[in-house]
């Protein structure tokens, strides 16, 4: 073979094989699958360092299904030993929550029912219905324990609110935190007595830190001064979502202080991670220019082989 076709020859293939790799179909290996559209989580720190956990999911069903189940991360944490209190679990029709029943055998599947099965780093909590080719709304009610502490010169909230145990990316995900502890009429303000940092390896969601003066907890809402809210457009497979917030240490007035202070500490850690997350975030940045050449260089090769070939 003369060498112009030669190299002619090892172009097509190469070419070849990248589209017929690009256009091969997924197989399906099940009739079914489900997509977690939205999740939205709303969260009261009590005085006694106790988190009130309320979440909702939306979850597109593609087929007939019997059971969605969370997975709630109790390793340790970063300030203490985790722990979760399963309250209830149901579903949401037409905007009232329906409990289920709770069955203490953890393999029961009975419909309307809810299971709890703990781990040494995990709780599982699985509710069954029966539901075909719907959208279905979820809802499960905890507390954790061990994700906030109360230091000599500030309080701290450090929660894994959604964690990396899911087997689906969860999209539109939101979680909106209180503190009840928070007294009326007290003035905050972001970046100096209130503060609050959201951590997620895809670096695109985003945290709003409320200031202003704090309104009587009866009236507080979404959105309110002394409340935190974050968003992220979905949390991927094996990803995880925390926030991290400092705020007056006697919101935390119930709870046991620890000597230490913990201020100062807290401000560098952020600082040294808002630096790694730029560099991954330039270093994706680069990634993306040199696919994008890649891709140019590619459809350069197509041309030239199409001429050679004339």
């Amino acid at each position: 073979m003369k060498p112009i076709l030669r190299v002619r020859h090892l172009l097509f293939v190469l070419i070849a094989s990248c589209v017929l790799l690009a256009a091969a179909p997924v197989p399906a290996f099940a009739d079914k699958d489900y997509e977690l559209e939205a999740t939205s989580i709303w969260a009261v720190v009590k005085p006694t360092g106790l988190v009130e956990v309320h979440e909702e999911r939306a979850v597109d069903l593609d087929g007939n299904f019997h059971g969605f189940f969370w997975e709630i991360d109790t390793s340790a944490g970063e300030l203490d030993d985790v722990t979760v209190d399963v309250e209830g679990a149901g579903e949401i029709d037409n905007g009232s929550l329906v409990a289920y029943t709770f069955d203490s055998n953890s393999g029961g599947d009975q419909e309307g029912t809810w299971t709890l099965d703990e781990h040494s780093d995990y709780t599982r909590v699985d509710v069954h219905y029966d539901k075909t080719d719907e959208t279905a709304y979820f809802y499960i009610d905890y507390t954790i324990e061990g994700v906030t502490a109360r230091w000599s010169d500030t309080g701290e909230l450090y929660w894994k609110f959604v964690g990396d145990r899911w087997e689906k990316t969860s999209s539109d995900v939101a979680c909106y935190i209180a503190f009840e502890g928070a007294p009326a009429g007290m003035e905050v303000t972001a970046g100096e007595n209130f503060r609050g940092w959201l951590h997620n390896n895809s670096l695109d969601g985003k945290i709003a830190v409320m200031s202003g003066s704090i309104p009587a907890w009866n009236d507080i809402k979404e959105g309110d001064p002394g409340t935190l809210a974050c968003e992220l457009p979905q949390v991927r497979v094996g990803d995880f979502a925390e926030v991290r917030a400092a705020f007056p240490a006697d919101w935390l007035d119930d709870m046991t202080a620890r000597s230490d202070a913990r201020l100062d500490a807290i401000l560098g850690q952020e600082e040294d991670w808002a630096a790694s997350a730029n560099a991954r975030f330039e270093s994706a940045g680069r990634w993306t220019t040199i696919k994008e050449w890649l891709y140019t260089i590619l459809m350069g090769l197509t041309a030239l082989v199409a001429v050679l070939g004339k």
